[in-house]
Parts: structure tokens; C-alpha cells; sequence
């Protein structure tokens, strides 16, 4: 079983809300190094993930029980479970949930430290989709703001289905779509995070709520590109 802590909710609600806003429903993968929130959109093809390392919970344990296992795999409604993290009484409220090898319901128990209050609640769950993501190779990738990218999206004219065609070099980056193009070049080296400016006019339009929500896009030469919240 591994049981995990936050001493605030509000933490892991701010943390999960831009993906409640992508899809109902999401994996939750459970092992020694991390837990994971998987979506994948329902008007968009691509899979977003969200990974918390044990450093961001109070407490992060694996407790062995009957049939050992390494790692905790399930399915289950993400907007319930942020409905539940969005109606506690008291914003001091810390929550535990607790994830057991034979999984049917997610047992989530809240306390207001201070008062003494405790609430008992769970979460419905059913067998995952098990979406294969790769690690991130921090190596070798580019970061852009993410509203950057959607205005260089707006100043090319994309089409709602059109594809996006990202060229990735060590000096530059060129992203193509049928009316143009817009190359990127990096920034001086004596900054401490290497991003990449745009070489374009920028104009002021949205593409919608879901690029506005991360603040840090990543782009890879295996043609993968990540969605980033850096607060988290």
C-alpha cells in the first residue's frame, strides 16, 4: 500500500486543475520515485502528464501488505476528486489517500489539524489505460514560454487540424505550418535558463485555455512536446 500526505490540499488542487480542464477522467501511477496524473484530452491528440516527486507531499510511504507490489496503477474521475479537494471547510485541511494493491476504491481521509475535524471520503476507481510515457531526457530539449507559443501559432494562422511541423537544431529551432514559418534562436548563454526568443512581431490573440495554463513548454529532438508547470 503507499499511502501519501499533503498538508494543504490546496497545493494538489492547484497543481491538477489545468488537467481537470483537459478531461474527466485520468491514470493515477503510484511508485517509490513519483506519482503521476495522466489525461488525455478528449478534442485533442495528444497525452498530458503531470509528475509529483515524494518532496512534494508531507509524506510519501510505501507500506508493504499481503501481496507486495512496486507500483500502483488506476483510473478514476478527476473532476470528483478535485470537487472534493475544492469543498473542504477549512483551507489548513490536509488530506491522505491511501493506495492498495487490489484497487476498487482510493480511501482519502481529511483532518483540520487545529479543530480535531475528520472527514472520510474515496475515490471510485477502475483499470487504467496504462498510456506509455518516456522520462524526459533534460539533456537535450528547448523551453519556450508558453504564451510565446500561442502567439507564434496565431501569427502562422493555424488551422484547428492542421499539423505543426518543429525543426530542432543545435542553433536554432523552426516551427512550419502551411502559411510560414517562425525560426527561433537562442538567448545570450550568460542567462541561467536557456530558453528561446521569438523572431516575429507578437500579436495579442488566444488559442484557447489550455496553453494559457502551463507556463513552460518543452520541445525535444525525439519530437515530443511537454507541457511544464513550473510552480509545481
Amino acid at each position: 500500500m503507499f499511502a501519501v500526505h499533503v498538508d494543504t490540499v490546496m497545493d494538489l488542487r492547484t497543481a491538477l486543475l489545468p488537467l481537470v480542464h483537459m478531461s474527466r477522467k485520468a491514470d493515477l501511477k503510484c511508485s517509490s520515485d513519483k506519482l503521476s496524473i495522466t489525461v488525455v484530452p478528449d478534442q485533442f491528440p495528444f497525452v498530458v502528464s503531470l509528475h509529483l516527486a515524494p518532496s512534494f507531499f508531507t509524506s510519501f510511504q510505501f507500506l508493504p501488505e499481503g501481496d507486495e507490489f512496486e507500483e500502483y496503477s488506476s483510473r478514476f474521475f478527476l473532476d470528483l476528486f478535485i470537487s472534493n479537494l475544492s469543498n473542504v471547510p477549512d483551507d489548513s485541511i490536509t488530506m491522505t489517500m491511501f493506495l492498495r494493491a487490489h484497487p476498487g476504491i482510493a480511501p482519502l481521509k481529511f483532518v483540520i489539524p487545529s479543530t480535531g475535524y475528520l472527514q472520510y471520503s474515496a475515490l471510485v476507481l477502475s483499470p487504467p489505460l496504462n498510456i506509455g510515457i518516456d522520462q524526459i531526457d533534460y539533456r537535450v530539449f528547448v523551453a519556450i514560454h508558453s504564451y510565446e507559443f500561442v502567439l507564434i501559432l496565431t501569427r502562422l494562422l493555424v488551422l484547428t487540424n492542421e499539423t505543426v511541423r518543429i525543426k530542432l537544431t543545435k542553433s536554432k529551432v523552426k516551427i512550419s505550418a502551411q502559411s510560414g514559418e517562425v525560426v527561433l534562436k537562442p538567448k545570450p548563454k550568460f542567462e541561467k535558463v536557456k530558453t528561446y526568443q521569438r523572431n516575429c512581431e507578437q500579436t495579442r490573440m488566444g488559442l484557447g485555455a489550455f496553453f494559457t495554463r502551463y507556463s513552460e513548454l518543452l520541445i525535444h529532438t525525439d519530437g515530443m512536446l511537454w507541457c511544464r508547470i513550473n510552480s509545481v
